[in-house]
Order: C-alpha cells, then structure tokens, then sequence
C-alpha cells in the first residue's frame, strides 16, 4: 500500500555536523520529529539529511554520541511506526556499531555509491 505525505508530512533535519554537539542536537531534533504526530492525520516522513556521524568521524567516536545512537537504537525497535517513515542519508556508515545494525533490522538500508567520472 502506498500512503501520499501530504505537503506538511515532511521534516528535513540537517545532520551535517562539526562536533559531537552539535550531533546530539540533530539527535535530538531527530527525536522531537519523531515524537510529533503528522499534521492532519496523514502520514509524516522525517529525514535526517546527509548525516556525518554514523562512521569514524570525530563525532561519531564521542561517547555521548555513541551512547544517544544506542539509545535511540532502542527507541526505534519499540517505535510504532504506522504513518511515519524515516530517511537517513549519510556518507560513510560504521556497520559494526548498534545504530547501523538495528535500522538493518527493523527497516530497509539501501547502499549508493558514488560514481566517480573518468
């Protein structure tokens, strides 16, 4: 069943970051958006957009950064995710860390890789 979004069910969060702050408030945001119910009743899709911290950067390797990803690892698994549907688009991804392993369980993780001209 395909479910439109209505052109208020969307939420972009910039998840482009410089330091491990300023990931806990994409984090954080991330939350806030998934906890508010999709304008008039249809369905909301969220989208972390090209985010920087889910491989080996500076930010990623923070502990509160790691802890708040597992956190929210858990939260997603108990989620009810009837109407809301989350996009993360990132460049490198650690695939050995929680975060990574539970939206492979519970969701659909697509690879693209960049093409690169010759």
């Amino acid at each position: 069943m395909v479910r439109r979004v209505g052109r208020h069910g969307h939420e972009i969060i910039e998840a482009t970051v410089s330091n491990s702050g300023e990931a806990l408030t994409a984090l954080a945001r991330l939350r806030e958006a998934l906890q508010t119910l999709p304008f008039f009743g249809s369905g909301k899709v969220i989208w972390l957009r090209d985010c920087n911290f889910l491989g080996d950067e500076r930010a990623a390797s923070a502990q509160a950064v790691t802890e708040t990803l597992n956190d929210l690892a858990e939260e997603l698994k108990n989620f009810k995710w009837s109407g809301v549907r989350l996009l993360i688009s990132a460049g490198k991804v650690d695939k050995r860390k929680t975060f990574f392993k539970t939206l492979d369980k519970i969701g659909t993780v697509e690879n693209f890789f960049r093409l690169v001209g010759g």
